[in-house]
């Protein structure tokens, strides 16, 4: 019976430590597809949260269509602009692109303030618009932590 009774502690302390979720700080990104009016702007219907204090969030553009230019083209001088805002407060520089950018290190720095932004556990949205005045469809990966 002793030998029983170790067994069965050892198999509830392990359910008990499994039911227990360890923090871990998985960096999430988030894919975003826009719709954007001719002079207007969007803003994700997806939010990123920062896993801890952050100096830099991550946005990449993957894909873009113009109104009646070809995919992934934007006209000379014109850009697709992004940035995280929290609230109705942008929080981040704008990242300013000019093509599609492939997978990697775009990060843009929060904006060093008295809104305390890129601290831990804070919510985030991405707007976007564009200084080329007709309508346009863009696909932004983005996150509130840096890129991984």
């Amino acid at each position: 019976m002793k030998k029983y009774s170790k067994t069965i502690t050892l198999i509830l302390i392990i359910i008990i430590l499994s039911c227990f979720s360890l923090s871990v700080n998985a960096i999430t990104i988030v894919y975003s597809d826009f719709t954007v009016s001719a002079g207007g702007y969007a803003y994700s219907s997806t939010s990123s949260m920062t896993t801890a204090d952050r100096t830099t969030c991550y946005m990449r553009l993957r894909w873009c269509k113009f109104s009646n230019y070809p995919e992934n083209t934007i006209p000379s001088s014109y850009y697709i602009n992004s940035r995280l805002y929290r609230g109705s407060l942008q929080a981040t520089s704008v990242a300013h692109f000019s093509q599609p950018t492939s997978v990697g290190n775009y990060n843009y720095s929060y904006i060093q303030n008295n809104n305390n932004f890129g601290g831990a556990n804070q919510y985030y949205l991405l707007k976007t618009n564009s200084n080329l005045d007709i309508a346009y469809q863009a696909k932004i990966d983005w996150c509130a932590d840096p890129y991984p």
